[in-house]
């Protein structure tokens, strides 16, 4: 498979192919701000890309974000994000790691943290190499001018940053999703300004979420985990829209399917054991299908539901789908009743009304769905 496939810019060409073509391993450069504990499918695209580069014998740079993401990344913001302490962008460092691990070898792969490459001095430094019509001139920053929204001093130190990452690393190339090229272009311009060859920048497109409209984001919660559960991953992506269903071939594996009106269910579940193999192990998206088929085509429980143990028989109904964790609110406990998806003992039992009030026996199941599903285990105090 060609290198640059899925690539949407590649700047520039010229150099790309010349550095291709010298026969070296080039320095492929790729930053992610942990502003979360959960890398997401939407990372995949730009991991998927590093593992081919890897396989072809280059060299991943994978810079970790943790000052970056002290400031957050304005690229594709209508205002100031909020950032994260150093402290907590450690941690969630560490915690992408044992992810990223599920697609490129770590032990072949040079990690950095950029709050380690910048001090004080260093960042003065930096800021005399570039000017503020440089940065205002980005679309995000002229968007927000427009519509008198405010930009932070911070935001706009943010691409220098990002930028010194490739001067410190020294890096050949760098990927990216589309939002970032002007981050990436940034880069170019400090390497030449450090006497560095400029890194070529690559973009790839940027994967739609679970509502088939806006890219997949934390925020948005419309996105799948890679720490998820193999069922849980199956089960999203069964639920994506068949129009997003091409893109997401097309940027997560390696098919070309044709989609035809008949094939449309079979392609899905296709696609929804391909990404749980990619994440975890083929067997176990053997046992995701066959879970999956039994929850949802079979209208099956569980083997092995789990288990909530209830302090008492007489509960709202809205009470009892927080105690067992399937909303974290009476509102959202509320959403699921209204939606005609909660049920208790008989599956058919449904329960529609949220101020009902239910009397559970011991071994009663809930259900709020197909996904979401226990045993009540009743135990009274002093039982």
């Amino acid at each position: 498979m060609s290198l640059d496939r899925g690539f949407v810019d590649i700047i520039d060409r010229k150099d790309w192919e010349e550095r291709l073509a010298s026969g070296r391993p080039l320095r492929i450069k790729f930053g992610i701000d942990p502003t979360n504990v959960s890398v997401h499918l939407g990372h995949c695209v730009a991991l998927r890309k590093l593992r081919q580069f890897q396989q072809a014998g280059h060299r991943i740079v994978l810079i970790i974000g943790t000052l970056t993401a002290t400031i957050g990344d304005p690229s594709g913001r209508e205002k100031t994000r909020e950032g994260l302490t150093l402290e907590k962008a450690v941690a969630n460092g560490q915690a992408y790691l044992a992810q990223i691990a599920k697609f490129i070898a770590l032990s072949d792969t040079q990690v950095e943290y950029n709050h380690h490459f910048l001090d004080l001095r260093g960042l003065l430094s930096l800021l005399g190499q570039a000017t503020a019509q440089q940065i205002l001139h980005r679309d995000d920053f002229q968007r927000r001018i427009a519509a008198s929204d405010p930009i932070s001093m911070k935001e706009m130190v943010y691409p220098l940053i990002q930028a010194w990452d490739s001067v410190a690393v020294k890096a050949d190339v760098e990927i990216g999703g589309t939002e970032q090229l002007f981050n990436l272009q940034f880069g170019r311009n400090i390497q030449k300004v450090q006497g560095q060859p400029p890194q070529v920048a690559c973009t790839l497109p940027l994967l739609r979420g679970l509502d088939g409209v806006r890219k997949m984001g934390k925020s948005l919660n419309n996105y799948i985990g890679l720490d998820e559960q193999p069922f849980e991953i199956f089960s999203k992506v069964m639920s994506i829209p068949d129009s997003i269903m091409p893109e997401w071939y097309r940027l997560l594996t390696d098919r070309d399917p044709v989609f035809l009106p008949e094939s449309l269910f079979a392609l899905k579940k296709q696609l929804a054991f391909d990404i749980v193999s990619d994440l975890h192990r083929v067997d176990t998206a053997i046992d995701a299908q066959a879970d999956w088929q039994k929850r949802f085509s079979d209208r099956q429980d569980p083997d092995d539901p789990i288990e909530v143990t209830i302090p008492k028989p007489e509960h709202t109904i809205l009470a009892l789908l927080r105690i067992a964790c399937f909303a974290k609110s009476n509102n959202g406990a509320r959403r699921l009743v209204e939606g005609n998806c909660v049920s208790l003992g008989e599956r058919d039992h449904k329960i529609t009304d949220p101020k009902c009030v239910v009397y559970v026996k011991d071994g009663m199941m809930l259900r709020a769905g197909n996904r979401r599903v226990c045993r009540l285990r009743v135990k009274e105090a002093g039982a």
